[in-house]
């Protein structure tokens, strides 16, 4: 597994896992001999299959469960066969959440993609040597253009779910009922007003929604 200071990063791209874990899926596969023989590899201790299992490990799609064999985790099961939309694009986004790379590569360029001067965005992202950057840049490169277009897929479903909710049941009012022994939050400055219960989950989804909205606007004002 390739590391960039304080990053990891997998070998393969993301639309390369997914074609491999759908693989997994349809043909029932727990076994590393028989995946390396189904992907063309001379056997399981090949280099090239053995990154691919790394990348795999490292996006949350497969456990070991004992020497040479493995299983697809809940994760890699919803990705090869999602129930519907949304739970694709929410098996999406935690898969690249794995990866703190592409998070802060996406942070710091927004809508854009890498350009020439990527190495220096990779420079100043990671804190490595100016030379050890320009030589990851266009690896990195590659990977990231890659996984940008499901980033970009994934907060754009998400949004589109927020806002279906809101269509469908309205947005949330004052005189909403509390649930009964649960314990408010209350946020109240000069332009916006939140009450949410003290729960974990909540608080979790919330975080979510927000960081949703800021990263639209951020796109919107570009």
């Amino acid at each position: 597994m390739p590391k960039l200071g304080a990053y990891n990063y997998p070998d393969y791209t993301v639309t390369e896992a997914i074609q491999i874990t759908k693989i997994i899926y349809s043909d029932s596969i727990t076994s590393e001999v028989g995946l390396a023989a189904k992907l063309g590899h001379k056997n399981e201790k090949s280099g090239g299959f053995m990154m691919k299992m790394a990348t795999l490990r490292r996006f949350g799609l497969i456990t070991g469960t004992s020497a040479g064999s493995f299983n697809l985790t809940e994760l890699g099961t919803n990705i090869a066969k999602p129930k519907d939309d949304k739970e694709y694009s929410e098996s999406i986004a935690k898969m690249l959440m794995s990866v703190t790379l592409y998070g802060d590569i996406k942070k710091k360029l927004g809508t854009k993609l890498p350009g020439d001067d990527f190495w220096v965005v990779i420079h100043e992202i990671t804190g490595v040597e100016k030379k050890s950057a320009e030589e990851e840049a266009p690896r990195i490169k590659r990977l990231y253009i890659d996984a940008e277009k499901y980033l970009r897929t994934a907060s754009t479903n998400e949004r589109g779910n927020i806002e279906q909710h809101i269509e469908m049941h309205g947005k949330p009012t004052l005189e909403d009922k509390r649930e009964k022994n649960v314990e408010l939050i209350e946020f109240r400055d000069a332009e916006a007003y939140m009450r949410f219960p003290k729960k974990k989950e909540v608080i979790t989804r919330l975080k979510m929604v927000l960081e949703i909205y800021e990263k639209t606007i951020s796109e919107d004002s570009t």
